[in-house]
């Protein structure tokens, strides 16, 4: 299990990290990595993605476009 800390990230940083994982979880079902994956799989992994963006979007430093 991997674990990111954020705790001296500013919002900045913040931000530019919560920005990269919405356009990588909106890539993901047509990247190479998804591609032999069945549906189901991609579904719950796009589950579990947009579980985490939720918890980063209550943090303070959290910025909306």
């Amino acid at each position: 299990m991997s674990l990111i800390v954020f705790d001296e990230a500013d919002s900045e940083c913040y931000n530019y990290f919560c920005k990269k994982c919405e356009v990588a979880m909106k890539n993901f079902p047509s990247s190479d990595h998804a591609n032999n994956m069945e549906q189901a799989l991609i579904d719950g992994i796009i589950m579990k993605w947009n579980e985490l963006l939720d918890v980063l979007k209550k943090d303070s430093r959290y910025q909306p476009d």
